[in-house]
């Protein structure tokens, strides 16, 4: 299962923000393979507006089957839905704690 989270920093200390537009990477792993993942730079994070927009395309593009992430919006939560990915809101979670709690099976039932 591939799975984005999003992060303030690019480090497995950060913290889930409490929303896409306040998002500066995304964390793409693998859970066939935990220890080999990849932050990528929000390239939309300062886009006045659409960037809740851009950053859920963004996603879709990356071929993701589930999203960790802060809150969503009514639309930016339906293109998720539309595209078959998972949702799944843990605004100020660490990313080390979310990575254990897949590598437990106890998250996203992986």
């Amino acid at each position: 299962m591939k799975i984005a989270i999003t992060t303030f920093e690019n480090n497995s200390h950060s913290l889930v923000p409490s929303d896409l537009h306040h998002t500066n990477y995304f964390l793409l792993l693998n859970t066939d393979d935990l220890n080999q993942y990849k932050f990528i730079p929000n390239m939309y994070n300062k886009t006045i507006s659409g960037s809740k927009i851009f950053c859920s395309q963004f996603l879709i593009k990356q071929g993701v089957d589930a999203i960790i992430c802060g809150k969503n919006d009514e639309q930016t939560a339906q293109m998720f839905i539309l595209a078959g990915i998972k949702i799944e809101e843990m605004p100020g979670a660490r990313v080390d704690e979310i990575i254990k709690q897949i590598s437990e099976h106890s998250l996203l039932n992986v």
